[in-house]
């Protein structure tokens, strides 16, 4: 998601990407801890309270 590269199944991409793109204005905006639940490492950023940078704000 950080990305902004269609890495999942969906059906409707366009959809896909102006969630994706939304997402992304707002973790711009507002520190974020982003918690994907197929991502073994959404626990341990949970727990130490690590915002999700975008991939150019890095």
């Amino acid at each position: 998601m950080l990305e902004q590269s269609v890495d999942g199944v969906t059906s409707n991409i366009a959809v896909y990407r102006e969630t994706a793109r939304q997402i992304l204005t707002y973790m711009q905006s507002t520190p974020t801890i982003y918690l994907p639940s197929h991502d073994p490492d959404s626990l341990q950023r949970l727990a130490t309270r690590r915002a999700a940078l975008p991939v150019n704000a890095e």
